[in-house]
C-alpha cells in the first residue's frame, strides 16, 4: 500500500489590539496576567500550568471539564523578540 507524501506548510496569524504593544506582550508572556484569560469554558478545573518563556522554552496547560475529559494545550517557543513578536508552535 502506497503512502500518500507528507506536506508541511505554515500560516501567520496577525492580530492589532488597541492596546500598546507592551501590554500584549506581556498578556502573552507574564503568566499571572495569561492565566485571568488563557482558561478553559465554564466548569474547567486547572491542573498543571507551565511555562518557560524564552526561545526553546515552552507552555503546558492541562486542566479537566466537568465530565472527567482532560484538556492538554502545549506550546513551545522559537522566537521572542520582546515587545514586537513571539513565535511559537
Amino acid at each position: 500500500m502506497t503512502q500518500p507524501p507528507v506536506s508541511h506548510g505554515d500560516f501567520t496569524i496577525k492580530r492589532l489590539y488597541k492596546a500598546p504593544p507592551a501590554r500584549v506582550f506581556a498578556a502573552f508572556s507574564n503568566l499571572e496576567i495569561k492565566a485571568r484569560w488563557f482558561i478553559g469554558p465554564l466548569g474547567w478545573t486547572l491542573i498543571t500550568r507551565e511555562q518557560v518563556f524564552e526561545p526553546g522554552g515552552h507552555e503546558t496547560l492541562r486542566g479537566r471539564l466537568p465530565s472527567g475529559m482532560e484538556t492538554l494545550y502545549t506550546a513551545h517557543f522559537h522566537a521572542i523578540d520582546h515587545n514586537e513578536r513571539i513565535v511559537s508552535v
